[in-house]
């Protein structure tokens, strides 16, 4: 209760999640009449900033609190899979400024070492494995008796694609003549 024209005295001022207390709708300092006076506020933008983990860059979202949000395109990094998020991005802007991180798989790239005879015969199967980006591999070559591989280890460091390598086994059987026999003689 107040006198008549002298003035209120202002509560505290209120809070409100994701907004700004700015004041009153009215005036109140001199009181003639029974009178309601309502809070004004401002909405708080917020801004969410992505952390790509390596990937490409994703730039911050600033805007008003409780909007909502519009998933920006998902970054991307070599040798990786983008899985998402964490925290999960919200569907509409929180009350607070946030850092969210990607969530990368690495990729997992096959390998296939392909095996043929120079001469037509039966070749070893197809080594067929899968390694994972940037991750060294290493196959040996199968041993052939009378045969010699061209690559006798197919090693490296898997890129961002499948890769399919043949090595040629290659016949080490010499045959000399002579007038009286024939000598086989093995030549590595």
């Amino acid at each position: 209760t107040v006198d008549y024209g002298n003035a209120a005295t202002a509560p505290l001022d209120p809070s409100r999640t994701g907004y700004t207390f700015t004041g009153w709708d009215k005036d109140f300092d001199s009181i003639s009449s029974d009178i309601t006076i309502k809070a004004v506020y401002a909405i708080n933008s917020y801004t969410i900033t992505f952390d790509t983990a390596g990937g490409s860059n994703v730039e911050s979202l600033t805007q008003d609190f409780d909007t909502d949000i519009t998933a920006p395109a998902d970054p991307e990094k070599e040798g990786y899979t983008f899985t998402g998020w964490t925290p999960v991005l919200p569907s509409k802007m929180p009350a607070e400024d946030s850092n969210i991180t990607a969530l990368w798989n690495i990729n997992q790239y096959e390998l296939k070492v392909k095996y043929i005879m120079e001469d037509g015969s039966v070749a070893p199967d197809v080594n067929i494995s899968f390694v994972e980006y940037n991750s060294e591999y290493s196959v040996e070559s199968p041993k052939i008796s009378g045969y010699r591989p061209d690559i006798k280890i197919v090693s490296g460091i898997m890129g961002t694609q499948n890769l399919e390598i043949e090595v040629t086994y290659i016949k080490t059987i010499v045959e000399y003549s002579n007038t009286d026999d024939k000598t086989n003689v093995e030549v590595d």
